[in-house]
């Protein structure tokens, strides 16, 4: 079998992550965990309501839907987030502390922003134009439909 290397020794996590998407995979699990973070400390820690928590903690869902998007190497669900991950995610980050107990949400911000900013310049390096635009226009409509729609919803 000349040409072919068989890795020793079973798998290891630098097999697992080498390779093309390393990064992808990299950025979904970080947005996972965060997102599952969120949800905890909101629901279960400071008990609130469902509705009330998707007002306060939307930024959970949109790092699952950034998360599943990235995992199934699908350009145009990816670039859909990337506008929920910049309007949900880096514009609260310019709005709040970074001492004490909000760091941690400021942690979270601040991968949902490099999650963008990667969506945005793998889809520009491989001129993925068009489902860019696609995606683009999908999530502006669903970060206009969410700003209006959670405050009048969900707030209570």
């Amino acid at each position: 079998m000349a040409g072919r290397t068989q890795a020793k020794g079973g798998s290891s996590l630098r097999t697992a992550f080498s390779g093309k998407g390393r990064d992808r995979t990299v950025l979904a699990i970080l947005n996972a965990a965060f997102g599952i973070l969120s949800a905890v400390v909101l629901l279960v820690l400071q008990g609130l309501p469902p509705l009330a928590w998707l007002a306060r903690g939307i930024a959970a869902p949109i790092q699952w839907f950034t998360a599943a998007a990235l995992l199934a190497d699908r350009r145009t669900l990816q670039n859909a987030a990337v506008l929920p991950l910049l309007f949900f995610g880096t514009l609260p980050m310019l709005a709040s502390g970074w001492n004490g107990w909000l760091l941690i949400p400021q942690l979270s911000r601040l991968v949902m922003t490099v999650t963008a900013l990667y969506i945005l310049g793998e889809s520009v390096i491989g001129r993925k134009y068009r489902e860019m635009a696609v995606g683009l226009a999908a999530g502006g409509i669903a970060v206009i439909i969410l700003a209006f729609l959670l405050p009048w919803c969900c707030a209570g």
